[in-house]
């Protein structure tokens, strides 16, 4: 049976917390442990961890300071390495999500079935709403290219499954972390799981099927999922469009760390995407480049504006 280290980050969520805990204990056909550090919760949800590791064991939790939840789950990454935990694969987890009973395993099979030495699984959410009442569900993306993940990334970390070899790559960001002082600017930890594994040309396999019911609660509403138009293009644009030069900067990060790494086409492609403001033939470069696109019109032609303007 393989083993499966399932890292969860909370912070206040004793609200929605146990349905989580008692999907993953019900995981079937893997050997699930549960590795929590807590973001300085201010409620009772250590109270819930501590009651669930008391019942049921397999859980290691740790309490630390408020990081926000990108810094949290990239400390969870290292605490992973930190800790010697070793297990055949690696799930990223959210507080508020309730899994079927079946997920881990499938994707641990799909996994299996790949030979590469760095794969990564994510599959589509089942949307519902705060009382796991289905909305209207929306397909991830297939991610093509290191290039294509770079500009605009479908996988959510909740869906994802890994090998151990693409979690410890991904601690490589870890060293640049002072550099980033403005978080808006760090990578969420799914897509930098997508770009390790794209950079060092891994294997990302996506699972059309759904096997997890992703929560959706006040503000957390993905584009898509919400029957309000506003509400769908505010977020939209807040995920594409609301910081400049944001995939130039992300560009650099992953030349930064994994330049030597990444096959030929795609290093000159990211070192493009990192320095096109150097000059007007740069930019027209990336503006002409058949590969800087996600096949999304609505995102595409504000995109490549964006270029000319010296804002990608």
């Amino acid at each position: 049976m393989n083993s499966v280290l399932v890292l969860l980050s909370t912070y206040n969520g004793e609200k929605y917390l146990r349905d989580q805990l008692d999907s993953l204990y019900r995981q079937r056909d893997v050997d699930v442990h549960i590795l929590v550090r807590d973001d300085g919760s201010q409620d009772k949800t250590t109270s819930v961890l501590d009651e669930y590791r008391n019942t049921y064991g397999k859980m290691t939790l740790i309490k630390e300071p408020n990081l926000g939840s990108k810094r949290s789950f990239y400390r969870l990454v290292q605490l992973s390495y930190e800790m010697n935990f070793e297990y055949d694969y690696y799930a990223f987890c959210d507080q508020d999500d309730v899994w079927d009973d079946d997920k881990l395993v499938t994707a641990v099979r799909a996994l299996e079935q790949i030979d590469s030495p760095y794969k990564l699984y994510y599959c589509n959410p089942s949307l519902v709403d705060a009382d796991l009442s289905p909305m209207q569900d929306v397909d991830c993306e297939t991610e093509q290219s290191l290039v294509s993940t770079i500009i605009s990334s479908h996988s959510l970390g909740c869906t994802q499954v890994m090998n151990k070899l693409v979690l410890r790559q991904m601690m490589r960001i870890n060293s640049h972390m002072e550099m980033i002082e403005d978080d808006s600017y760090l990578p969420q930890h799914d897509t930098w799981a997508v770009i390790t594994t794209r950079s060092l040309n891994g294997v990302v396999y996506y699972d059309k099927g759904r096997h997890i019911k992703y929560r959706q609660h006040q503000s957390n509403v993905v584009g898509g999922g919400s029957k309000n138009a506003f509400i769908t293009f505010k977020t939209r644009f807040k995920r594409h469009y609301n910081k400049p030069n944001h995939r130039s900067r992300l560009a650099g990060l992953t030349y930064k760390i994994y330049g030597g790494d990444i096959h030929s086409e795609a290093r000159e492609d990211v070192y493009l995407m990192a320095n096109y403001r150097d000059s007007i033939l740069a930019r027209l470069a990336l503006f002409f480049s058949s590969r800087i696109k996600t096949g999304n019109l609505s995102i595409d032609m504000p995109m490549k504006l964006m270029i000319i303007l010296g804002y990608f």
